[in-house]
Parts: structure tokens; sequence; C-alpha cells
């Protein structure tokens, strides 16, 4: 019989906060830490588990809303639309989320501010003498608009708490994310980038986190419904090739008194993503500050790697749904209409293999409790393409004939509803997709990444 207190930590082992912020955490201990701050910090307590709440729905709507995109029917434009919603939507929430993270801290009056920034007046002076009150009254109301938007209230603390980050997720910031005045590409490009990179990592951080996440991707957002494309956001999570180096994804922010006229242009790195950036960002503080680990220099390399295998995994999913959907229509291709309409070109297809071998072969230790499901559901799959394949080279005339192809798909349709294998690949189908959803549900998957970060209780096992 386990106690009430193991009992309790081996529920909590399981939880929402786990699967938010487990990642590289031995489970107990880190059962032990959220304890620890429900029991001595109950407002903080709350905090961490409405932010494990919305980190956990940013995670749906990253791995499980690819079927909206799928299934829409507006073509490309449709798709483009959803997707800059989407990148829009994860990366304001994410950010939410370090809103609620940086607490609060002293308001500064625009005084005061003035007198801390004494560079930006002079940058507005211009080295000139003011000599109308029109000229004041623009100078006064550019240094407020400077006050209002990078450095009050919240502002104020979103960026210090991107300041007070250590060097490597700095460094981090500042190697994927640029701010260049104007538009980049009109001139000078080469000028601008260097004058950028003059800067030092925590001015860049400082304009980064004030200039771009807190008043693009939070408040332009919410109070002017502006959207824009993430670097590799839901397009290479759709392409199936996370991660990829690939250029840089550039946002124009025009004037609001001249919408011809560029005033910043933004570029990301599409090298790395903004929600997992962000994301671990926030899984640093939250282990750190909240929960009192202390967490090694190459945090952010093994989290890349997790963040990862949770895209591959959730890809694999989805290449599963797939085979399932296609599975049916050649089952019952006239009741299929939709599907019938999808393969209508392309009606006789094999099964992608590739993804149940290399989920299988890269994250052995995850899915070793599935290791010989996974291998008979891919010889069900290698079977049932062979079929395949010998009736397309013994019926390819056929096909092309569309007076024999109908005939020829129903035989198709009959000789795949006949064979054994098909019920074998759809038992291991549910079996697996099931099992696999609830590991990552579980948070399953993060144990495979355990003894990252140094247990902070001792006496864990």
């Amino acid at each position: 019989m386990l106690d009430k207190e193991t009992e309790k930590l081996i529920r909590l082992s399981k939880g929402s906060a786990f699967r938010a912020f487990g990642f590289g955490v031995n489970s107990l201990d880190f059962a032990r830490a959220q304890l620890n701050l429900q029991e001595n910090d109950p407002v903080n307590y709350r905090l961490f588990t409405d932010i494990a709440d919305r980190i956990l729905f940013v995670d749906h709507l990253r791995f499980e809303l690819w079927q909206a995109l799928e299934s829409s029917d507006g073509g490309f434009g449709d798709s483009l639309r959803l997707i800059t919603n989407l990148d829009s939507l994860e990366t304001y929430l994410l950010c939410t989320c370090i809103d609620a993270l940086a607490g609060g801290r002293d308001f500064v009056t625009f005084a005061d501010w003035v007198q801390e920034n004494q560079e930006k007046v002079a940058e507005q002076l211009g080295g000139k003498a003011v000599t109308s009150t029109n000229e004041f009254s623009s100078i006064t109301a550019n240094l407020h608009d400077s006050y209002t938007s990078e450095e009050v209230g919240l502002t104020r603390k979103f960026t210090a708490f991107f300041q007070e980050l250590p060097e490597f997720l700095k460094q981090a910031l500042a190697q994927n994310i640029v701010l260049i005045k104007g538009d980049y590409w009109s001139h000078n490009a080469k000028q601008k980038m260097q004058k950028w990179q003059n800067l030092s990592v925590d001015d860049q951080v400082k304009k980064i986190a004030g200039e771009y996440l807190y008043s693009v991707r939070r408040s332009k957002y919410t109070h002017a419904v502006k959207k824009h494309e993430a670097a590799g956001g839901f397009w290479k999570h759709l392409s199936q090739t996370p991660f990829e180096p690939n250029g840089w994804t550039p946002i124009r922010l025009k004037s609001s008194k001249n919408p011809d006229k560029v005033k910043l242009t933004i570029l990301t790195s599409n090298t790395i993503e903004e929600s997992y950036l962000l994301r671990a960002i926030i899984s640093y503080h939250v282990l750190t500050n909240l929960l009192g680990y202390s967490v090694s220099d190459n945090y952010l390399e093994q989290f890349h790697k997790y963040y990862e295998a949770l895209m591959e995994i959730h890809n694999f999913l989805r290449e599963m749904q797939k085979s399932m959907e296609y599975l049916d229509f050649l089952l019952t291709p006239q009741a299929n209409l939709d599907a019938a309409e999808t393969y209508k070109d392309d009606p006789v297809r094999t099964f992608p293999e590739s993804p149940a071998e290399k989920l299988l072969n890269k994250y052995i230790d995850f899915v070793s409790s599935l290791e010989t499901d996974f291998h008979h559901y891919h010889s069900c799959l290698q079977k049932l393409n062979s079929m395949i394949i010998d009736f397309y080279q013994e019926n390819e005339s056929r096909l092309a004939n569309s007076g024999e192809k109908d005939s020829a798909l129903s035989e198709f349709s009959q000789m795949i509803q006949s064979s054994p294998t098909t019920n074998s690949l759809r038992w291991y189908h549910t079996w697996i997709y099931k099992n696999l959803k609830r590991h990552v549900r579980t948070g399953q998957i993060l144990l495979s990444f355990g003894g990252i970060v140094p247990n902070q209780f001792s006496d864990s096992p």
C-alpha cells in the first residue's frame, strides 16, 4: 500500500503541469516541487497551473488543428489565412503567459522616463534647437509614443522579463530576430544590418521584447486585429520538415500616417520557430523561478530535440489518419464522395511506410512497449502496398480506359476488402494510434528526456 503523500505525488506527476513543463525533469521530483509551491506560495501556484493549462491549449493548436487546415475547401488562399491566424494566435497566447510571469514592477512616469532616456531625446532633437511650438509638440508626441509603446506599464514588465533571462536564451533571441528601422530592402541593406549587429545583445533583446513581441505579437494582435505569419510556423509543421533553415520571414510594419511607408522591418529566422523559442523561455522561467530548479546552458538545445520529437510524433499520427481515410475510400469508393474527389487523379496509390520506421528507429525508448505492434503495422502496409503495385501493373490499361476504370476499381476494392491484411492493418492502426496519443497526453514522452534538469530534491528516485 502506498501512503497518501506518495499517491498524491504520483497523481501530480501525471497531471497537466508535468505535461506542460516537465521536460528533462524526474517526474516524481517535479511533483515534489509542485507540491512545495502549492503549500508555500498559493498565489504563484495558481499562476503556475493557469499557465500550464494555456501551454497545453497552445500545444493543441499546434498539433491538433492540422485537420482544419487539410479539410479546408477554400484552396491555397483559405489555408494561408488559417495558417496566419493560427501562427498569430499561438505566439499571442505565449506572449500573454510571459505577461503574467513578468509580474509587477514600479510604474515609471513620462517625466522620469525622459530623464532615463536622454539618448532618445537627443535622437529626436537631431542636434537642432527647437524654434517653434509645432516642433516642440511633434518632438514631445514622438517621445511619448516611445514611452507608451516601449516602456510604460506592462511593456516595461514584459521587457524586463527578457532582460533578466540567462545569456544563452538572450543569444538565441538576438541571433534569430532582427529589427531594422525603415524598409530593409529599400537601400543600404548591409549598413542597416550592420547597425543592428553593432548593438549589444542586451539592447537587441530589449528592442525585440518591446518593439516586436509586445508591440506586434501581443498589442497589435489584440487592439488592431493585426496578424502575421510566424517564422517556421504551421507551414513547417504541415511540410513535416521542422527546424530546417530557410532564410528569413519578413514582417513590414507600415506607418499609420503614411500607409505606403515602411517604418520597421522585422526579420525572423526560419532556423528556429518563434513558438518553440517562446515555449522554451516560459518553461525555463517556470522551472527556475517558480519551482526552484537549476537549469544547464544546454537546456535550449535539448528542449529543441524534445519539441522536434513532439512534432514528428504528431506528424506520424497525422499520416496514420490519412492512411485510414484512404483505406476507407478503397473499401467503399462510391460512399466516399469527398474522398473520391481527393483521389480521382490517383485512385490506386500505395500507403506511406517510412514514417512508421522513422518513428520506431528514432524514438525506440518512447515507443518500446509498442515495438512489436509497429513491426506488424509496417508489415501490413508492405503487404497491402505489394498487392496495390501488382494490381496496378496488371490493370494499368484498364485503369487508363474510362470505360473499364470503374469495374477495375470495383475489383480492386473487393480485393482489398477480402484480404485478412486489411483487418490486421486497421486493428494495429487503432491500437497504435490510441496508445501513442495516450503516451503524449500523459507526458510519457517527457520521460525519454529525463535527467537533463538536475533533481531539486536529493531523495528523489
